[in-house]
């Protein structure tokens, strides 16, 4: 029996199909082998190579998540570590965090990298920014304690005492006060004092 036009198309149809699995499969694994290797293997304690291997990852596979969310962390490191990379770095890791909320702008890690990374050059906009996350997920303590980080670091000390007044009754609570009672301790200290 000869095969109709039917079962030919169908024939091609899966045989493109297969293919671009193949392409996709082999883009994926090669992908989660250069992740593998700059989380666990040869580049782990190496920031340049973590980012190198994320720029390959992301080219080879732009939905891996985990490989943006490496590269803006150790990038953040080596910007709080490096102080001659600290610009550097901190640009790059703001860009793997834009990456990474693409993908899921609900992550609070990420949205706290991001927010501590704007308070470097925009402390304001910094605690607008983790306020509209806070808002989403108010009714945990740490977002309350991040916003009083915030806000001291902003010089807003009335909106930090509101966020502290939600950490009441949690472990964050006096990790919160803290933070407070050093701004406090910091501004009645005289200038030059070490």
């Amino acid at each position: 029996m000869q095969p109709s036009g039917y079962h030919v198309a169908c024939a091609w149809f899966l045989a493109i199909l297969a293919s671009v699995g193949i392409v996709y499969g082999t883009r994926v694994s090669i992908a989660q082998v250069l992740y593998h290797q700059a989380k666990y293997g040869v580049a782990r304690n190496n920031v340049d190579g973590i980012l190198r291997r994320a720029d390959r990852i992301h080219r080879l596979y732009p939905r891996h998540y985990l490989a943006c969310t490496l590269a803006a962390a150790q990038a953040r490191r080596e910007a709080r570590h490096n102080p001659a990379r600290a610009n550097e770095m901190a640009r790059i890791a703001d860009h793997w965090c834009h990456m990474a909320l693409t993908m899921n702008p609900y992550k609070r890690q990420m949205r706290l990298l991001r927010a501590r990374l704007m308070a470097r050059t925009d402390p304001a906009g910094a605690v607008a920014y983790w306020d509209a996350y806070r808002k989403w997920s108010f009714w945990d303590p740490f977002n309350h304690r991040v916003m009083v980080e915030l806000c001291v670091n902003a010089g807003d000390y009335s909106r930090a005492v509101e966020a502290l007044a939600w950490t009441e009754g949690s472990p964050d609570h006096a990790k919160a006060r803290e933070i407070i009672r050093r701004a406090w301790a910091a501004e009645r200290e005289p200038p030059g004092t070490p």
